[in-house]
């Protein structure tokens, strides 16, 4: 039996890759500029659908891992975070083993960030001020 994909192509990458020497001391710069970069492709060309999406990796108190997209809705020294719930899964999971891991990727510009840590809950100021933010129809939702 062949795999579906054996018969697939090898797409040769493009682009200017990563040159040690000339990378910046800590690695966030690079990263705004990266997410940046995608944002703007999302406008201009439009094959880049929420750039802010990150793929969320977690491991359940039986120690099922699971990964699933979020929106990446706050970007700083610290890594990437998002809200949810706290009655969900992901949440759930969160409590339950706080080590996640979690890729922006971008396969339009041959790009994609790791991260790997401890996720830690928002304060409720900051929580409170998201809601806030949110639209009517988000907040019911």
């Amino acid at each position: 039996m062949t795999s579906p994909m054996s018969g697939t192509p090898r797409l040769e990458y493009t682009g200017e890759g990563l040159v040690e020497e000339t990378l910046p001391s800590s690695p966030f710069p690079l990263a705004l500029d990266w997410l940046a970069a995608a944002q703007e492709r999302a406008l201009q060309v439009g094959d880049l659908i929420e750039p802010a999406t990150i793929l969320l990796g977690t491991v359940s108190a039986s120690g099922m891992p699971s990964v699933r997209p979020v929106l990446m809705r706050i970007f700083d020294e610290n890594g990437p975070g998002f809200y949810s719930h706290l009655g969900s899964r992901k949440a759930n999971d969160i409590a339950a083993n706080p080590q996640v891991a979690a890729s922006l990727v971008w396969p339009s510009l041959f790009r994609c960030i790791h991260f790997r840590g401890v996720a830690a809950r928002a304060s409720d100021d900051v929580v409170a001020r998201y809601w806030d933010s949110r639209p009517r129809g988000a907040q019911i939702s």
